[in-house]
């Protein structure tokens, strides 16, 4: 059978149209960025219900109970859409599934990146006081559909050999004392102009209209099927990308392997370098875990000896905060009876110093001058801590 379509670029208002059998536009399918179907009006139900203020996930799982006196079939057997709410109800749009499913599936199986399905009674054009309908010739007969407004629509399929009354009677049954906007083929417009009443007014349909409409549209009943009607990923498309990514990868894993034995064999030879100098130093020494920190310990114990003293022992961290402190009183004109320390307590090359009232002097005050001796002082829980800056 044919069908009728519009390719519409992107914010474009042109449009290529024509009609074909649905197997013969694999090729603009696969070429369009979304494909959207205009389900007709006479295959789809459009119900307007109130609905209890739920989820969308709950909402879902509710609407087979909500239609189902609406039905003459199973809901199982439909696809149920919901649209957004409007006047406190919704509009729920009513399709059959296994038709629907075979249509989307077979579209994606044409290449189709994105799939959308709208009924085509929401994208008539819709004028406040109006009713749209419009008048379709198809190989079976005639299709009659109309709407309202954008939440109900109907649709009627009328005989092949109806003439134009025929088809203006029907629509005035329906719809006996509306103002109506009637759109059909530009070569039946002359007819139906002249067989229309006072309170009609007849326009050629144009794909523009529903094309506007339909991208407008809340109600999308492909979002009803899930994922099951979507193709798998056709890794085909990706295979030059994917190659190039894992050739990307392993340069970069074989650079690191190269860096980091070339690190690992300066390493080696720097800690051997240490090594020999060590044993140089201290031939007595048996027991060599850590050149670099035996040495450091070796030259404090020979300072020790001699009467010099580290940055970090207790006598100089201490001297350096006398000294601090005391440039900071005659700084401030401190008074002799200020708070003292109440204790001083020297653990892992630190100093902590704790007092018997809030130090009157604040710390900040304190830390500058004992940084030119790179030297630190901070804040614990209780007390303050000095220690040289690493």
């Amino acid at each position: 059978m044919a069908c009728r379509f519009a390719l519409q670029q992107e914010n474009s208002s042109q449009m290529r149209k024509g009609e074909l059998p649905l197997n013969e536009l694999p090729h603009l399918i696969a070429d369009a960025t979304q494909v959207v179907l205009l389900l007709a009006a006479s295959d789809i139900v459009l119900l307007r219900l109130t609905t209890p203020p739920l989820s969308a996930t709950k909402l879902k799982a509710a609407l087979p109970a909500l239609v189902e006196d609406h039905l003459l079939c199973e809901p199982a057997e439909c696809i149920i859409a919901a649209g957004d709410v409007s006047d406190g109800m919704r509009t729920i749009a009513v399709t059959d599934r296994p038709w629907l499913t075979r249509l989307v599936a077979s579209l994606y199986q044409m290449g189709a990146r994105r799939v959308a399905a709208v009924p085509f009674q929401s994208c008539l054009p819709r004028e406040p006081g109006t009713t749209s309908a419009t008048v379709e010739m198809h190989d079976t007969g005639k299709q009659l559909s109309l709407a309202a407004d954008e939440h109900a629509g109907i649709s009627l399929h009328l005989p092949s050999d109806a003439d134009v009354q025929d088809d203006l009677r029907t629509l005035r049954t329906i719809e006996p004392n509306e103002q109506i906007a009637l759109y059909v083929a530009a070569d039946q417009i002359m007819h139906y102009q002249q067989a229309a009443d006072d309170r009609m007014t007849v326009a050629e349909e144009q794909w523009a209209h529903w094309a506007a409409h339909a991208w407008q549209n809340c109600i999308d009943l492909t979002s009803a099927l899930g994922a099951a009607v979507r193709p798998a990923i056709d890794w085909k498309h990706w295979r030059w990308p994917l190659a190039m990514a894992a050739a990307i990868a392993l340069v970069n894993v074989a650079g690191l392997q190269i860096d980091w034995w070339s690190m690992r064999s300066e390493e080696k030879d720097l800690r051997a370098m240490m090594l020999q100098t060590f044993k140089s130093a201290y031939p007595q020494e048996v027991a060599i875990v850590d050149p670099a920190a035996q040495m450091q310990q070796k030259i404090a114990i020979a300072r020790n000896r001699v009467g010099q003293l580290a940055n970090d022992d207790f006598l100089a961290l201490s001297a350096a905060l006398g000294e601090a402190w005391a440039a900071a009183a005659q700084t401030r004109k401190l008074p002799p009876d200020v708070p003292g320390i109440a204790s001083l307590e020297y653990r892992d090359r630190s100093l902590l110093i704790k007092w018997k009232a809030p130090s009157p002097i604040a710390i900040g005050e304190l830390q500058t001058a004992l940084a030119t001796r790179n030297l630190s002082l901070s804040q614990t829980s209780d007390a303050w801590q000095l220690r040289e800056m690493k």
